[in-house]
């Protein structure tokens, strides 16, 4: 079982405001990864991208930011967590 980034956008909202969340769950696959954000009820819908985390990547975020739709300050602050130094 992996973890896996899941990001959802919608193309019918404007250019600049197109992001509407992004989660991590596991999964053995990217579609289970999908299944597995919907029984989390984390996936808000529209299209999704999502690709498998590194094992030490996902060992820097706080076990509360999993299973979770996370809006863009979320992801921000994952991000900066996540930043090599």
């Amino acid at each position: 079982m992996s973890i896996w980034w899941l990001s959802f956008c919608s193309v019918h909202r404007p250019r600049g405001k197109q992001f509407i969340g992004a989660c991590i769950v596991a999964g053995r696959d990217f579609t289970d990864a999908v299944n597995n954000a919907n029984e989390q009820s984390c996936n808000p819908g529209g299209e999704v991208l999502g690709s498998e985390m590194l094992p030490h990547i996902v060992m820097m975020i706080p076990i509360t930011m999993r299973n979770v739709l996370l809006n863009a300050g979320q992801v921000d602050k994952i991000v900066k967590l996540t930043a090599p130094s």
